[in-house]
Formats: C-alpha cells, sequence, structure tokens
C-alpha cells in the first residue's frame, strides 16, 4: 500500500483564475518580443506559437487499463465517509484495495477547480501516469469493491468533462484576445521605425543583428519510461530519461558553448561555478523538469542535475582541461554519486589552452584507458564523444557518459599576459 494520502481533487485553482493568468502572460509576452520577430513572423505564426505554448487540455483517464492491489490494513470500525482512514475512529484489521488507473495528460489540471462542480469533490491518489482509488473494510464482496471503485471514477470523469468544457472554450478564445495585442504591438514597432528612419543621425546597427526570427521552442516537457500498468503502488515507480531528451539536453549544452566559443573574451575569466549556471538557465528555460546545482546524489555532489518527480534522471559534471589523469578523476567521481538507475550523464570540459586538436586526443584516449570503460566513442560531432562505461557495483549495468569539449580560448589579443 502505498502511504500517500489521497488528494482532494478539482477543488485548488479555480479555472477562471487560471485562464485569467494565463491570458496575462500571453499578452505580456506579445509585449516584450523582441521587434525582428513581431516584424518578420505572421499573424498566423505568432498565435500559432502562443497557442501551442498557452493552449489546456484536461487529462483522459483509460478506465480499461485499471489494474487492482489487494493489502492488509487497518481500516475504520464503521463505515466514514473519508478517503484516509480517519484515525478519529476505532481502526481494526482489514483488507484494503487501491486500483490504479492509468492516465494521460497534465497531472496539475487534476487540481484545477472547473467553473461547474458537484458538491463533494472526488479524492484519489495522483502519480504521474496513474489515478490511484483507495477503499477497504471487513469482508467486503467483489461488487461492493467495484462500486465504490466506479462511483470515484464517475465521479472524476464528470469533473474532468466539465473542466475539458472550459478548456476548448480557453483554448477557442487564444486567437481572439491575441490578435488585437499583436497587431497593436506591430503598430508600434512600425511607427517606432519610421521615427527612426527620419531621424538626423540613424541609429547604430550590431553587425551581427538577426535579419530574421523564428518562434521560440515551447517549454518542453521531459515524459519518462515507466511500465504501462504497475505491478505495485506507482509511487515505486522509476522513471528514465528518453534517449531523444537525453539528446536535445546535449543539444542545449552545445548550442550555449557556442555561445562561449564565439565570445570567448566574455567567459574566459569565468569560474566554473558561473560556467554552470549559464546551462541551467537554459535548461530551466526549455524543460519544465527542475536542473539545479550543487545537488546531492548518492555518494557525492554534481555540477548538473535535472530531476522528474524526485528522481536523478541526467547527471553531468563541468569541468577545465587539466590533464587526462584529471579527466580519469572525474570519470572516477561521476562514476562514484550515480545510481544503478541514473544510466544517462555527461562530461563537459572546457579548454583554456593552446592546441585544442591535441586536447581533443588527450580527451578520447582517457577515455578509453579507463578501467571502466566498455566501448565507444560514438561520434555525435566534432566535439562530442558517446562512451558506454560499466557501473562500479554492478559491470551488467551500462552508464552512458557522453563528453563534450568545448574551447573557450579567446584569440591571443584578449588574453592578459598572466593567462
Amino acid at each position: 500500500m502505498t502511504d500517500v494520502p489521497a488528494q482532494t481533487l478539482f477543488a485548488g485553482t479555480e479555472f477562471p483564475t487560471l485562464q485569467d493568468r494565463l491570458r496575462q502572460e500571453a499578452i505580456d509576452e506579445i509585449n516584450s518580443m523582441p521587434a525582428p520577430s513581431m516584424l518578420s513572423l505572421s499573424d498566423d505564426d505568432v498565435v500559432r506559437y502562443l497557442t501551442d505554448k498557452y493552449a489546456l487540455s484536461a487529462p483522459t483517464i483509460d478506465r480499461a487499463g485499471g489494474r487492482t492491489e489487494q493489502y492488509e490494513g487497518l481500516v475504520p470500525a464503521y463505515a466514514v465517509p473519508n478517503p484516509n482512514f480517519s484515525r478519529h475512529v476505532p481502526r481494526i484489521n482489514g483488507t484494503i484495495y487501491t486500483l490504479w488507473v492509468p492516465y494521460s495528460g497534465d497531472r496539475s489540471m487534476f487540481f484545477v477547480r472547473p467553473s461547474y462542480s458537484d458538491m463533494t469533490a472526488p479524492h484519489a491518489v495522483i502519480s504521474d501516469s496513474h489515478v490511484g482509488i483507495t477503499t477497504g473494510g471487513i469482508g467486503l464482496k467483489p461488487e461492493q469493491i467495484d462500486s465504490a471503485f466506479d462511483r470515484a471514477l464517475d465521479s472524476i470523469e464528470r469533473h474532468l468533462n466539465w473542466l475539458r468544457s472550459n478548456v476548448d472554450i480557453f483554448n477557442q478564445s487564444i486567437p481572439q484576445f491575441a490578435k488585437p495585442v499583436i497587431a497593436a504591438r506591430r503598430s508600434k514597432l512600425l511607427d517606432d521605425q519610421k521615427t527612426a528612419a527620419s531621424l538626423k543621425y540613424p541609429l547604430r546597427r550590431r553587425p551581427d543583428a538577426p535579419t530574421t526570427y523564428t518562434v521560440p521552442a515551447v517549454r518542453k516537457k521531459i515524459v519518462p519510461t515507466t511500465p504501462a500498468a504497475p505491478t505495485k503502488p506507482a509511487t515505486d515507480l522509476h522513471p528514465t530519461l528518453a534517449d531523444e531528451h537525453y539528446r536535445e539536453i546535449l543539444r542545449i549544452i552545445e548550442n550555449m558553448t557556442l555561445v562561449m566559443e564565439r565570445s570567448p573574451h566574455a567567459f574566459f575569466e569565468m569560474e566554473e561555478e558561473v560556467l554552470r549556471f549559464h546551462y541551467l538557465v537554459q535548461l530551466n528555460g526549455q524543460y519544465e523538469g527542475q536542473a539545479t546545482g550543487e545537488t546531492f546524489n548518492y555518494r557525492g555532489k554534481t555540477d548538473i542535475l535535472v530531476r522528474y518527480e524526485g528522481a536523478n534522471i541526467f547527471v553531468a559534471e563541468c569541468k577545465f582541461w587539466d590533464g587526462a589523469k584529471a579527466l580519469s578523476e572525474t570519470v572516477d567521481q561521476l562514476l562514484s554519486y550515480t545510481t544503478w538507475r541514473d544510466t544517462k550523464t555527461a562530461i563537459i570540459i572546457f579548454s583554456k589552452r593552446k592546441e585544442f586538436s591535441h586536447v581533443l586526443d588527450e580527451a578520447q584516449k582517457a577515455m578509453k584507458e579507463h578501467t571502466n570503460y566498455k566501448s565507444g566513442p560514438d561520434i555525435e560531432g566534432e566535439t562530442r564523444f558517446r562512451y558506454f562505461f560499466s557501473h562500479r557495483e554492478d559491470t551488467a549495468r551500462d552508464i552512458i557518459i557522453t563528453l563534450l569539449v568545448f574551447n573557450i580560448r579567446p584569440p591571443s589579443e584578449f588574453i592578459s599576459p598572466s593567462a
């Protein structure tokens, strides 16, 4: 039995409050969009982006996929309207049944209050992928248990249908409220351009300013791989990072480092901690998971840690290049605090040295000479290499380590004599 108490559903933020907040966020985003984007994109492009980002959806539950658990536990001595088996009444040994029903959609929507609702809100445990409904007693008959589950599911589905009606209306309203704001923003920017064109002294334009602009990517959600139907409480399921998300996280890191390589004089003097912060900003800006610095994980500290529902699904180390021996020690460090379930990792190396090609050769050689090396590299880019290492405590368990090596040495005219 899971120790997580049942939660009151559809009793949190009222839907009108939620939609007003999202509407204002969308309007604020329109009014803060850079001029290149607003003047180069069509109204439909901007509306499509806003719809992708701000549109809501009500979860859908799969009743046919439900699975029941049975276990012994303390239950009330008599019937009480309390899904958590209140301790304020006598409790005796009985049998508890929990139905786990898979669902798809946004978990947070289970806690939004629709415009219409029953007098009594349903109760359930909401994990990342399943709804858990619990009933219990002594000598319960199958029809009693099924009836309790059906009543709870019926209530949940009624509220989801009411919520779905609210959601549909809000989603359809996005173009209606967005287009006038877009038109006003574009008109203001065009007026600004006309004013600038009439100035006696023309505006100075940055030589590297973009001439076009693409719609920014909507923040992505990390959807881990989990069993389709649990054979134990859903709180015991352990998510793993899908390879597509692993590659996307690496791509975000690479793109951030390309900025550093193109402006090396701005990053050359930065410490590891400051450089790491730039990655955290980018990860949190594009993913809805959490990326934290200096977070304890198993037996040590990691520089970048992405967590999902309390589980570590990506860990990475950021280091300055200090030779092959130091890289081997970094691998040891990474493996020492990587748990059995943390199988996707990365090592990010910043090089301030001359002869960057030599650094790349030494780094690859050090990886292959490590005692836990199994195979690789799979070359995924000029400075990106994927390796397979064995877990320190389970040689059958593969740990993926992607090595990313970047040159942040600026041209000699930017380097101080002491560097």
